[in-house]
Parts: C-alpha cells; sequence; structure tokens
C-alpha cells in the first residue's frame, strides 16, 4: 500500500477510528519516504509493555496508572519538551521525536494519550491555547496531564498559574482535539516552519498530506491551491481551487477563491 492510499484511507475513516500513533509514523514517513517505521512501532509497544509491567494488578488505580506515564515515558525513556533551539520541523515528526527523546507536545500528548489507552483509561487530548494537554475522563473529576512537563497533574489553578490566564478554562470545559485535527495540527506547524524557511515546495508536500486525510477541510484546499499559484503550478492550483468550490465550508473565500480561478484559468487558454 503506498503513503499516499494509507493517508487516503485515514481521510475517509471517521475520526475516532483513527490510530494516532500509526497515522503519525506515516506522516514521518511522508516526509521521508525511506524510513522505516518497524522500530519505532516496535519502541511504542516497549512504552506500553513498561507501563503495564509497573501497574501490576493495580488496573482500576488511576493514581498508580497515571505513576505509570510518568515513571516510563517521562522517567526511564527521559521525554520532554523541545528545547527552544530545537528544528521545528523535526519536533513535530514522530519519529524524530522518538529519536531524540523530546519534540512538540501534541507529539508527546500522542504518546502519553496512547499509552494510557492500552492501560484501560479514557483519554482526551484537550486543546489549551499554551499547548495540548491530555485529560483523562470516565472519573468523578477529569485530571489533566502535562506531557510537556513530565506527565505532572495539573489543576485549573495551576493552568490561571502557568500561563497567567485569570479566565482560564477549568478540566471540564477545555475543548477536545478531535484525532483528525491533532494530525492537521501537526502538518500545520510544519507547513509554518517550511514556509518561514522559504521551502514552499515542501510546504505543498505538507499540504497534500493534509488534504488526503482531511478531505473535507475547505481551509486546505484553498491553502493548497494559493501556494500552487504563487510558484505558477497553474494546472495544480486550478484543481485545488476547484474542489475548494465545491465544498460547503467556502463561502468565507468564495469571491477570492473565484476570482483567482478565473485568472489562472485565463493563464492557463488566453484569448486569441
Amino acid at each position: 500500500m503506498t503513503l499516499k492510499t494509507t493517508l487516503a484511507r485515514i481521510g475517509r475513516q471517521s475520526a475516532d477510528k483513527i490510530h494516532l500513533v500509526d497515522a503519525a509514523l506515516t506522516l514521518a514517513q511522508w516526509t521521508e519516504p525511506d524510513l522505516v517505521t518497524t522500530p519505532y512501532q516496535r519502541h511504542v509497544e516497549a512504552l506500553v509493555q513498561g507501563a503495564k509491567d509497573f501497574v501490576g494488578p493495580d488496573v482500576c488505580d488511576t493514581d498508580v496508572i497515571i505513576q505509570a506515564v510518568q515513571q516510563i515515558i517521562a522517567k526511564r525513556y527521559g521525554y520532554g519538551a523541545a528545547l527552544e533551539t530545537d528544528d521545528h520541523a523535526e519536533d513535530s515528526n514522530l519519529a524524530k521525536v522518538i529519536d531524540q527523546r523530546r519534540g512538540a507536545a501534541v507529539l508527546l500528548c500522542i504518546l502519553y494519550a496512547h499509552v494510557l489507552e492500552m492501560l484501560g483509561a479514557g483519554v482526551e487530548i484537550v486543546d489549551f491555547p499554551a499547548r495540548p494537554m491530555v485529560r483523562l475522563v470516565g472519573l468523578r473529576k477529569p485530571i489533566i496531564l502535562d506531557p510537556y512537563d513530565g506527565g505532572k497533574r495539573i489543576t485549573a489553578a495551576k493552568l490561571r498559574h502557568l500561563f497567567g490566564d485569570d479566565d482560564a478554562a477549568s478540566p471540564f470545559s477545555l475543548a477536545t482535539f478531535d484525532k483528525r485535527t491533532i494530525l492537521i495540527h501537526l502538518l500545520d506547524r510544519k507547513k509554518l516552519f517550511l514556509l518561514r524557511q522559504n521551502a514552499p515546495e515542501a510546504a505543498i508536500s505538507a499540504l497534500r498530506a493534509a488534504v488526503l486525510i482531511a478531505p473535507k477541510e475547505a481551509r486546505l484546499w484553498r491553502e493548497l491551491g494559493v501556494l500552487h499559484a504563487r510558484l505558477d503550478h497553474i494546472e495544480d492550483s486550478i484543481s485545488a481551487l476547484k474542489h475548494f468550490l465545491k465544498l460547503p465550508d467556502a463561502d468565507q473565500h468564495r469571491y477570492s477563491a473565484s476570482h483567482l480561478l478565473q485568472n489562472l484559468l485565463q493563464r492557463k487558454d488566453p484569448p486569441s
């Protein structure tokens, strides 16, 4: 199965059925087609097994489960926050994060959430403005863990203290990332980094992956069309913009996209 086919299959799945670790490793392969993902999958399995061994018979003890991910992921294997000097293209690549044991908060959340789910915990990745975090659900009171800080518990009061927000949301009200949105978040990070590095062709590659994973996301098709147009990829831009205009969420930018499309069509087939 080709990478394009794999990503398109993810695009057809409902968000809750997406396997985030496998999908994130597929995106790493999209960037590095020669990457062999088997060692990384085995490493994730080792994280899960280490946590299961730590928990032992205490499978219903939430405190022990939390200690397990903290001890195994953060302490035994040394996962932590990306340094400010780190390459932001690298810290959004799950394979590189596993190699280096540090990376973007969203990828650390993917690892923590996966291990917690394998321990039987109900888990969500929540969208706090400063950075994503992991919320354990199905409890009398939800618990938030910060993978960027060793998986420590974070209370609503600590959120306000950490980020200087007097109106910081409670653990009950933080919005949840669905799994497709998490993958698009990764690709958006990568795209923005590449554009800042003046690498538009590589940014187009990230957008191509994004539209495969989220084919109904109008914004992504528009961005792809505009970036192709900037590089004089006229046929590709026309194709992306036509697709954008067919989607129901295109209304906000319909006029500007239609205007650009007409210009491109005239350039493709100028009047005689």
